[in-house]
């Protein structure tokens, strides 16, 4: 990993569809050429013509492993380091399904194996607003 490690931004909240939206309205703000990489959580994954799949990201990893609290904790870690080695992202999305999990995957990042890789930018919740979408004000100083 360079020396610039890569921020990381944990999104959660609201339905799994919300979040990949709120994803993607982010992914949009972020400069042309930088490298993103997006992990997914959710033990409902999206279906190959979902939207997660054509977001302009260097790799998007699906995961399945359970609670990444409890049980998935280490395949979490494991599927974070893989991610980060093989897209070297200047950013990574983290999405989680569940407002349980946040504390555990801030503590993973900050404090665990992984803090000398990651940078955490912040946690956003998504919100449902219909066809709107989630809402996305403090995205950019977030991502900074």
């Amino acid at each position: 990993m360079s020396a610039s490690h890569p921020l990381a931004l944990i999104v959660y909240g609201a339905g799994l569809s919300d979040r990949l939206r709120l994803i993607e309205q982010l992914a949009a703000s972020v400069p042309r050429g930088e490298q993103l990489a997006v992990m997914l959580t959710s033990p409902r994954l999206p279906a190959a013509e979902s939207p997660a799949w054509q977001l302009p990201v260097a790799a998007v990893v699906a995961t399945s492993v359970g609670c990444p609290c409890c049980v998935g904790a280490v395949a979490m870690q494991v599927t974070l380091v893989r991610l980060l080695r093989r897209s070297q992202p200047r950013r990574l999305f983290i999405e989680l399904g569940d407002a349980g999990h946040v504390a555990r995957a801030v503590a993973t990042l900050i404090a665990g194996d992984l803090a000398g890789f990651v940078r955490l930018a912040g946690v956003l919740q998504a919100h449902h607003y219909g066809d709107a979408g989630p809402a996305v004000s403090r995205a950019p100083r977030l991502l900074q």
